[in-house]
């Protein structure tokens, strides 16, 4: 696989168009041959599994796992799929787990609200 001179976090910046979202993959070689590896984002409580997309802009401002490659060389696009019914599409990317920051990852810290009433 030739390597590029891009970073996902460039790549994102400068092609990917604002409120699309990812999945990221990690390309290697396996029994298979060429295969690649999802990077799973945090647990969403409401779908009850990890979550496989994210926002564009939340990958770059480090609000999900997936930021942690913001660093990292890309390598592609995989493909692109387009649901025609309700506008909705996933960019999938792939990029070499060769500069992973963890420092990146900076998740929100959450505070639950009550259902209190105050008179």
């Amino acid at each position: 696989m030739k390597k590029s001179n891009i970073t996902l976090r460039d790549f994102i910046s400068k092609y990917v168009d604002y409120n699309t979202s990812c999945k990221l993959w990690i390309p290697y070689t396996g029994d298979e041959g060429f295969e690649k590896q999802l990077v799973f984002g945090e647990y969403s409580e409401t779908q009850e599994k990890k979550m496989e997309t994210a926002m564009e802009w939340q990958i770059l401002k480090g609000e999900v796992p997936q930021s942690k490659y913001l660093d990292c060389t890309f390598t592609g696009v995989t493909d692109i799929y387009s649901d025609k019914i309700d506008d909705s599409g996933v960019v999938n990317l792939t990029v070499l787990a060769d500069n992973v920051k963890e420092e990146l990852y900076q998740p929100k810290s959450i505070t639950k609200i009550s259902n209190c009433i105050i008179d």
